[in-house]
């Protein structure tokens, strides 16, 4: 790793213009978020100046460019309130833009060079507009608040699964590596991150509802010695002892997230599809403490309406502390149901009750990125003005996607699936979280998952070119390089927050 000293002497802090105009879409703070988030990324410090004049500028924002700077991305004018569905995707140079107006002079996403500057359409718009959800508010949800993916532009468009931000921040590094070096992403020289967690959502079978299921999905090749296994218990869910055998065979570690609130059936048909397991009883304290002394994450699962109440959110947190005997750093919400109409809401009460990340921004049916990044990442409030602390782990793939809701893909097999979001991850140096259910490893209900990710690490694994930990730990270290960038950057107009 390199050292906050060191860091600092190599690295020189880009600086840039950005116009404050009337026309602008976004507001100054909305356009410092976006630009921070692309410069953390891509691992550059910056200043935001205000004096197009003062000093040579690298980056201008504005309807004009400044002269002498080294790159100039267009401002797009068009009314806020004008700003919906794209109306079309710009691609040039491996960068696509999404555009809001018929007007643009140029169909291009990187315009042209002239005289050593670069000259770009407008990036700062597309990625706010992917990074704040702008898209989402479009989309139709189903009974349980789950996007109904086909009305999602990105998927409609076969986009999901490019991670069009990390494409940005990508062009900027190797835009600017030639005036700063930047941070590197990742520890020990690796191309990119490696999270693996598992939702417990229904650890225990309930027989007589297994044995139901079975007889359903099976009608007329039902096996009486399944049955049997079902019936008297012999067939369970309760497969913790075998993912972790796997990852361990592998040299890997996981996280484990557990709901901190116990449903009912009837609370599951008519209110809530919460799990029905009570974390405080002595089985679960002692599978927790197993697992956590093993060295695998325990994480809370927070239960559906959690994020209606910053007091239950805690209470739950708490719950799942007690039965480990330590403090948890990361959550999922159950069916990534955080706030449906505005997730930064729930991203500050990840702040309120110190959470150190989240993993809960994809999309329920499809995989791929949500937000159209693939590191980690400040959820923005355009209400607050400001970000949330709490940092965002995007989760990339999900059990489930890959085959109860396999009809939605647009790939041929799951395999090539995976290897298409692994790749690119890789390339562009993000992170890859996966969403496994603990109930997942019983082939009689889940046929296929298992094997799935079986092929997913024998993929990774493969080449030695990924860090993989447990998500806090990746999370406390990305917060620690956000640090040492913050260290180096500064605002001329107001105090930066860092």
């Amino acid at each position: 790793m390199i050292s906050a000293v060191l860091f600092k002497k190599k690295m020189k802090p880009l600086r840039i213009y950005i116009e404050k105009s009337a026309k602008s879409t976004l507001d100054i703070d909305e356009i410092k978020y976006t630009f921070k988030t692309l410069l953390v990324t891509a691992g550059f410090g910056f200043v935001f100046t205000s004096d197009k004049n003062s000093e040579k500028i690298d980056i201008c924002y504005s309807k004009n460019p400044t002269e002498g700077c080294k790159m100039f991305i267009k401002m797009e004018s068009v009314e806020r309130e004008r700003i919906g569905i794209p109306v079309r995707v710009v691609r040039s140079n491996g960068l696509t833009l999404l555009s809001f107006t018929d007007d643009l002079e140029n169909k291009e996403a990187i315009v042209r060079v002239e005289e050593g500057t670069y000259l770009l359409n407008d990036v700062i718009l597309s990625t706010f507009y992917l990074l704040s959800g702008w898209q989402e508010k479009y989309v139709s949800r189903d009974r349980w608040d789950r996007h109904n993916i086909e009305e999602v532009y990105l998927y409609k468009k076969k986009m999901l699964s490019e991670p069009l931000i990390n494409c940005y921040a990508l062009f900027l590094k190797q835009m600017f590596t030639r005036y700063s070096e930047p941070l590197p992403l990742w520890p020990f020289g690796k191309k990119y991150g490696l999270a693996l967690t598992h939702d417990v959502d229904y650890p225990d079978m309930i027989c007589h509802i297994e044995t139901l299921r079975y007889m359903w999905a099976c009608r007329g090749r039902t096996k009486v010695d399944k049955l049997l296994s079902i019936v008297t218990g012999k067939e369970s869910f309760w497969r913790f002892s075998d993912w972790v055998a796997l990852e361990k065979s592998k040299g890997l570690t996981s996280a484990f997230y557990f709901c901190g609130f116990k449903g009912s059936l009837f609370r599951y048909l008519f209110l809530a599809p919460d799990p029905f397991y009570d974390v405080k009883t002595p089985k679960f304290r002692e599978l927790i403490r197993t697992l956590h002394g093993d060295g695998f994450e325990v994480g809370m699962h927070a239960s559906y309406l959690s994020y209606r109440s910053p007091v239950v959110f805690a209470s739950e947190k708490k719950t799942v502390e007690d039965a480990l005997g330590a403090p948890v750093s990361g959550n999922r919400h159950h069916y990534w149901h955080m706030d449906p109409d505005n997730p930064a809401d729930t991203a500050f009460i990840h702040d309120r009750i110190g959470l150190v990340y989240d993993s809960s921004l994809g999309f329920e049916k499809r995989c791929g990125f949500r937000r159209g990044i693939c590191y980690p990442f400040h959820i923005y409030s355009s209400d607050e003005k400001h970000s949330a602390n709490t940092l965002q782990l995007p989760p990339s793939l999900m059990d489930d996607h890959l085959f109860g809701h396999a009809s939605y893909s647009h790939f041929k097999d799951w395999k090539i699936e995976i290897d298409a979001l692994l790749d690119v991850v890789r390339d562009v140096g993000g992170i890859f979280v996966t969403d496994y259910h603990v109930r997942g490893f019983n082939d009689t209900f889940y046929p296929g998952w298992r094997e799935s990710y079986e092929y997913l690490l024998e993929r990774i694994t493969q080449r030695n070119d990924f860090y993989c930990d447990t998500p806090s730990n990746i999370a406390k270290y990305v917060l620690d390089r956000e640090s040492k960038i913050m260290e180096i950057s500064s605002d001329e107009d107001c105090p930066l927050d860092k």
